[in-house]
């Protein structure tokens, strides 16, 4: 039996039944107005609760299936985690925020319906974006008019070229570090705040109201080795906010991009009166080649043949089952990985009594 949903609405309704089943607070929240597209919001705990534990799925559409997952796992098991407090503790929220982008979770697209990169889009729009020279000039090779022996000759003579000259790490930070040039292009940050970043910032507003110490923990899939977890903070390993989960985090090195944008930071940028740690939990999946690849079909697909294209729903799926694998042990690897870093995140906020 999956342990991952097997689409959006599937993943929805065992949201909400699940949440409801808790006595959970639900409210729900839709970006396109499309009501059945939305955005659900669960919180468990008192109003105004001065610590929290946040729990995000689908800032990224075609990886917010494993996520929804983790959350439903959450949610089955908060007595086992609780058991140690007799309870919940006091002064104590968790808020679970299913399908940011559920549009994309929707069409197993990354992007909005727009081709915004949401965890690309959490930045301050009164300053100008940064410019993206190298991403830019490969732009026409990597998303061609036409798909085709010789743009993927082309393609593939200019990479081996810049991987030759300047190392896959760099190659990989520049191209997937998040540009604002290309609207039709991969990792696109957008023009201006996204509706799902600005739903996004106004949940987290409210939810963090009255909080003096939050963790924010925004899950996702496709970077580390198959089945592995790591944490990515966006400060040092070795600072405060990096070694507030002890287990898996790393800073931004060599092998990680430092992306504008993204969104735990931001948040944490917005409420300076809250001591805010967010960190993106990564699941390892495929081989970073591939994902990219695979990416790239899918991103030619939808710019030139459009979202509704059978060639493009089936770039969709064979990405998707690049990010979120059918296979039994992944996904028992993904619920355990989870298990183990929010029960590292609890500790931190509540004590020692959280279990793994």
């Amino acid at each position: 039996m999956s342990l991952v949903p097997p689409d959006y609405r599937a993943a929805r309704r065992a949201f909400r039944e699940a949440a409801e089943a808790r006595g959970a607070a639900l409210e729900s929240h839709a970006p396109s107005g499309d009501c059945d597209l939305s955005t659900d919001v669960a919180r468990i705990g008192p109003s105004a609760a001065g610590r929290v534990l946040v729990v995000l799925s689908g800032t990224h559409g075609n990886e917010g299936l494993a996520g929804s997952a983790i959350q439903l796992d959450l949610l089955a098991r908060l007595d086992v985690l609780f058991a140690a407090h007799g309870g919940l503790p006091p002064d104590f929220a968790l808020v679970l925020v299913h399908a940011i982008n559920p549009w994309g979770m929707a069409h197993l697209r990354r992007q909005n319906a727009a081709n915004v990169d949401l965890n690309r889009n959490f930045r301050d729009w009164s300053r100008p974006p940064p410019a993206r020279p190298v991403y830019r000039a490969l732009h026409p090779l990597l998303v061609p008019e036409t798909m085709d022996a010789a743009t993927e000759a082309a393609f593939l003579a200019r990479a081996t070229a810049l991987l030759e000259d300047h190392g896959e790490a760099w190659l990989a930070a520049r191209l997937t570090e998040g540009q604002y040039e290309e609207p039709d292009g991969l990792y696109w940050g957008g023009g201006g705040p996204a509706a799902e970043s600005q739903i996004a910032c106004a949940i987290l507003a409210r939810h963090l109201e009255g909080a003096r110490e939050a963790l924010l923990v925004d899950c996702h899939t496709g970077m580390g080795a198959f089945g592995d977890w790591l944490v990515l903070a966006g400060a040092a390993a070795d600072s405060a906010e990096g070694a507030f989960l002890a287990r898996g985090a790393a800073g931004p090195g060599d092998a990680a991009p430092r992306i504008e944008g993204r969104m735990t930071a931001a948040i944490a940028r917005a409420h300076p009166g809250v001591a805010v740690r967010g960190f993106s939990l990564e699941f390892g999946t495929a081989p970073a080649r591939d994902i990219f690849l695979a990416e790239r079909r899918e991103q030619w697909a939808w710019a030139r043949l459009g979202t509704d294209h059978p060639e493009r729903a089936e770039a969709a799926r064979a990405l998707h089952r690049l990010l979120v694998p059918e296979d039994p042990l992944w996904q028992a690897r993904l619920i355990d990985g989870a298990r183990a870093c929010l029960a590292d995140g609890l500790r931190a906020l509540v004590g020692e009594g959280a279990p793994r």
